[in-house]
């Protein structure tokens, strides 16, 4: 079977929609967004690493801590996550 994109290409896309969805919703944790999008947390800390690499996301540390998008999801692109 062939594949169009990367698994992590998709992941990626998961992870940004799901925080493009809770946008002004706060931090979300990285372990709520690899529960919720069934993606192993080593896996999804990965990836939440290269998207933060890009300045798509922000990553906030301590106990409030999580992952929320850089800018408003209106405009972002699916070429800028990939």
């Amino acid at each position: 079977m062939t594949t169009f994109i990367k698994r992590e290409y998709d992941y990626a896309l998961r992870i940004c929609a799901y925080l493009a969805e809770h946008y002004q919703e706060g931090p979300i944790s990285l372990g709520t967004i690899s529960d919720k999008l069934f993606i192993s947390r080593h896996f999804a800390n990965k990836i939440v690493h290269k998207l933060k690499k890009n300045n798509l996301i922000v990553t906030v540390q301590g106990k409030q801590g999580g992952i929320y998008l850089n800018r408003n999801p209106q405009e972002l692109s699916l070429y800028e996550i990939l």
